[in-house]
């Protein structure tokens, strides 16, 4: 019998919050189809878990799935497994490459551990390298090229594509309905659940829409309703469900998907939000579906950019600005807000047309803005050199949050290359950005202060200028001046100009061990978490806008003391920091800051609402899950603080509030 190890590895630090390894178990399962019992095959998320099992049974065959989050982790497992087992075959596949032929020649000649790496659909590739395997042994599968799969002759790569022709998905068995991915389940891993495969856009950032991967291709309905049926009943209460779907809504059938997903929550609260990746084209289905699924999940809308030379430079000038900003505006007021990326470092993409858009989303009334500097992923057209040359795309490295870990006594960190600079834009400028995008992300995103950003906008206050009129105006010995300095060194700290430079770096004992102890950590999220739970530097940042908006701008005293009032008193976190939690609190402000509320059509709020009085509710359900989360979390780590705050985002999506808190008004 053949033992094969499949992983999906990834940095364990906080273990809530990761997916099933379900790429690993298509591929197991299809393997099993064909090989039945002369293989076993076990799957992995940890690297301890994994180790420790090869000590008592070292593999045969280690499949490793590469991702950016996993690349350096999988180097040092490979590695490992080696020394237990000097013939262990190593294959491995996934985005994490440069797709042509010179690009997997660097790869496996920079990872020489790897004997095969597939590109695209992995099952039958791999399947077939086990059979080559069972017939003649190790050294058969190591030294024979299989269609598919790319391997090593005297340093030179040998070796094609193969993408399987078929449309119909359901030659892979399902890893779902076999039981195969139940202990990941149990265990608490998010289900990711694919419905078909492929991407007809190009856009040059992206390895989606890649040429190979441009078709779609489908699972059927029947095997679909049985998989979430399944999922459903066997395993409810799951944070969250993930489609990995790269354009939901683009196939009719989505609208019966979306209708199933709406009766599973309804009868069995199998989850509380679902996370997908909308259609770039919107077409009718894109409103039905959104209609369906409600408050389950949130209006994402990709924009990217809203300068059309940009759009152009990224090839998404195909893509209707105007027609995903009237979805959005549709769909807002039934689903969980609206969502939208605006990506720094895009081709032709200067300060101010970044700011410009940043505005923009915010005019178009986006709630939740992400994005940051554009990480250049392998494959993607913006990795190639020519588009290096063309925009002068300069790059730097940086150590992945989240992503280290002291494995078996080894440090193992993984690297991000991120655009720094380009004929557009000079790196001064984007750090520049930096904070003020920190600020914003808090602000807006995480929606720390939704209400007086509401009132802003519809004064034609533009926040980004309050905010950098607030910034240069900060004292540098104050708290929150102070963690403006640490936020500038940590956001300029973090970038080295190669993987060797870094490598120099930690050489040095005291800077690994300063990595080990305080890992790089999301600055978004860290700012915020820092204010948050800090209450001089919150409260001086509320005086600070207040002294801002008042002085320069000349907005009533009262209406801006409300404002921040209603932005503390919704902060759910804010009032568990201070022991001050409830489930249920009416807040009274001015008649005056209500009906500047409904004249700015604060979604919450219409002209029938005659109270001075709002209410401000947060389930049991998510009260609980909120505490048992910061209960036993050392806020005072960063990599903790900023962690907790993406889980507490993620689990309650269908709330704009980083607490997820849901309002409700007074009667």
């Amino acid at each position: 019998m053949i033992t094969i190890y499949l992983a999906d590895l990834y940095h364990d630090f906080q273990r809530k919050g990761s997916c099933t390894p379900t790429n690993a178990a298509y591929i197991a399962s299809y393997c099993k189809k064909v090989h039945g019992n002369n293989v076993e095959i076990k799957l992995f998320k940890e690297y301890e878990v994994l180790l420790k099992e090869a000590k008592k049974t070292p593999p045969d065959i280690l499949g490793l799935a590469n991702y950016m989050w996993s690349e350096a982790l999988n180097k040092a497992c490979a590695l490992k497994l080696k020394k237990l087992n000097p013939n262990l075959l190593v294959i491995s596949g996934g985005p994490n490459i440069k797709t042509d032929k010179i690009g997997v020649e660097l790869f496996l000649n920079e990872n020489k551990y790897v004997d095969h790496y597939i590109l695209f659909g992995a099952e039958v590739p791999f399947s077939n390298i086990v059979t080559l395997y069972s017939q003649g042994g190790y050294t058969a599968a190591k030294n024979t090229t299989v269609k598919g799969c790319f391997r090593l002759i005297d340093g030179k790569v040998d070796g094609e594509s193969y993408i399987h022709p078929e449309k119909n998905l359901d030659f892979i068995p399902s890893p779902f309905l076999s039981g195969m991915l139940d202990p990941f389940l149990k265990d608490g891993h998010i289900p990711i659940i694919e419905t078909n495969r492929g991407c007809p856009f190009s856009c040059t950032f992206c390895v989606w829409g890649i040429a190979a991967l441009g078709k779609i291709k489908t699972f059927s309905m029947e095997r679909v309703i049985a998989e979430m049926q399944y999922v459903a009943k066997k395993f409810p209460q799951a944070p969250s469900w993930i489609l990995a779907d790269a354009n939901f809504g683009i196939l009719p059938r989505d609208v019966e998907i979306a209708e199933l997903l709406r009766k599973l929550y309804d009868k069995y609260k199998a989850f509380e939000s679902v996370n997908i990746w909308w259609s770039k084209t919107v077409t009718p289905r894109s409103y039905q579906i959104a209609k369906i699924l409600g408050k389950l999940t949130s209006a994402y809308v990709a924009f990217q950019s809203l300068d059309q030379e940009v759009l152009k430079n990224i090839k998404r000038s195909n893509i209707s600005v105007d027609a995903l900003h009237n979805f959005k505006k549709e769909v807002e007021h039934y689903t969980a807000g609206s969502y939208t990326d605006i990506l720094l470092g895009l081709p032709g993409e200067t300060k101010q047309s970044h700011m410009n858009s940043y505005y923009g989303a915010l005019r178009l009334g986006f709630d939740q803005i992400g994005g940051g500097e554009v990480r250049l992923l392998p494959g993607s057209e913006m990795d190639e050199q020519s588009s290096r040359d063309k925009y002068k795309i300069k790059t730097k490295f940086r150590i992945s949050e989240a992503d280290v870990g002291v494995y078996d006594n080894e440090l193992v960190y993984e690297l991000e290359e991120v655009v720094r600079q380009t004929s557009a834009i000079s790196e001064k400028e984007m750090l520049e950005l930096r904070l003020v995008r920190a600020f914003l992300y808090g602000g807006t995103t995480l929606g720390i202060f939704k209400f007086l950003n509401d009132i802003l906008l519809h004064k034609n206050i533009n926040i980004l200028e309050v905010l950098d009129k607030m910034i240069s105006g900060l004292q540098k010995n104050s708290p929150l001046g102070q963690l403006v300095t640490a936020f500038n060194k940590k956001s300029k700290n973090e970038w080295f100009e190669s993987p060797e430079t870094v490598k120099n770096f930690l050489k040095n004992v005291e800077n690994r061990n300063n990595l080990i102890n305080n890992p790089p950590t999301k600055l978004n999220f860290w700012l915020t978490g820092k204010i948050l739970i800090n209450p001089n530097i919150y409260n001086q940042l509320q005086n600070e806008l207040q002294n801002v908006l008042v002085n320069e701008y000349k907005l009533s005293k009262i209406l801006v003391n409300d404002l921040l009032k209603l932005c503390e008193e919704k902060n759910f976190l804010l009032s568990l920091m201070s022991n001050k939690e409830m489930n249920e609190k009416t807040v009274s402000v001015s008649r005056s800051t209500i009906m500047s509320l409904i004249q700015s059509s604060y979604s919450q709020f219409d002209n029938s609402y005659t109270s001075s009085d709002v209410t401000f509710k947060i389930s049991d359900r998510a009260s609980k899950e909120i505490k048992d989360i910061i209960k036993d979390s050392d806020l005072n780590n960063d990599l903790v603080l900023t962690t907790v705050l993406q889980r507490i985002r993620k689990y309650y999506e269908y709330d704009i509030q980083l607490n997820k808190v849901k309002v409700e008004l007074a009667s």
